[in-house]
């Protein structure tokens, strides 16, 4: 059988100076459903993690092991993964965290029980692995696919971490590129532009392990306020509601009244 034409779901997983993750990263492959697409790939090659892996994995058909000459930009490498997706939904899984058994399976089910949601996602545990001290992040502030969803991407986007979703699972028709501006949270950004779409849906039964350790990526980012923050966000509401100009004007006037009363 072929796995890759069974697979309604993808998951890319961008590596970079991964060999201290191999164990981890191996726990995602075991743990991921068996009719799925893993796509690991590494574009620095600066250890032997892919190679590792590879030979941890031989013979595992859902695994496409890429490699490929890049910069160290992962939103670069991201955006490379994401125009590899063919499969109904995506996902993107960072190479130091893990999810506990039945994380994919249940974001599909949501998915597939509500049509009109896009990207279905779970809660977090944090682990400081400096302390050795789990916390739960902030769950969703308010209740999903009642207002517009314009309306809802504004709200999360101002009251909550929309970095928590981007671990989530979203359907193709979403696939967009990650945001290449001068600051780092594109994570958020990009969570945001497809919030401006479709609906989020959040699934508390489903259970993700995020680490937090000195060589996190977000240690070296900026924080990305003001007018700014106000800047990016007006463009992916001009970007993404074009074709909804009622909707477009809607959602402008509404963030620019906020960031401004902020003042």
């Amino acid at each position: 059988m072929n796995l890759h034409s069974e697979a309604r779901l993808t998951i890319l997983m961008p590596l970079h100076q991964a060999a201290r993750w191999v164990d981890t990263i191996s726990t995602t492959i075991d743990r991921s459903p068996a009719a799925s697409r893993l796509i690991i790939s590494d574009i620095t090659q600066v250890d032997d993690a892919l190679q590792l892996l590879e030979d941890r994995h031989l013979g595992d058909e859902r695994i496409t092991f890429r490699r490929e000459a890049g910069v160290a930009d992962w939103r670069v490498h991201v955006n490379e993964l994401l125009s590899l997706v063919e499969t109904e939904f995506f996902s993107i899984m960072p190479q130091d965290d893990e999810f506990y058994p039945g994380y994919y399976e249940e974001l599909i089910a949501a998915l597939d029980a509500r049509p009109s949601a896009g990207l279905a996602f779970g809660v977090i545990d944090k682990l400081d692995m400096q302390r050795m001290e789990m916390t739960r992040m902030e769950r969703v502030p308010c209740e999903l696919g009642v207002k517009p969803p314009w309306r809802e991407a504004i709200h999360l986007d101002l009251h909550w971490n929309l970095g928590i979703p981007y671990r989530g699972v979203v359907r193709r028709e979403f696939n967009r590129p990650l945001p290449m501006f001068p600051h780092d949270y594109a994570d958020q950004i990009w969570v945001f532009s497809i919030a401006l779409s479709t609906y989020l849906v959040e699934v508390p039964s489903a259970i993700y392990l995020k680490r937090y350790h000195d060589t996190n990526t977000h240690h070296t980012w900026k924080p990305l306020t003001g007018d700014r923050r106000l800047e990016i966000l007006l463009h992916e509401i001009d970007t993404q509601l074009a074709s909804q100009p009622a909707e477009r004007r809607a959602a402008r006037r509404k963030i620019i009244q906020i960031y401004r009363e902020r003042e």
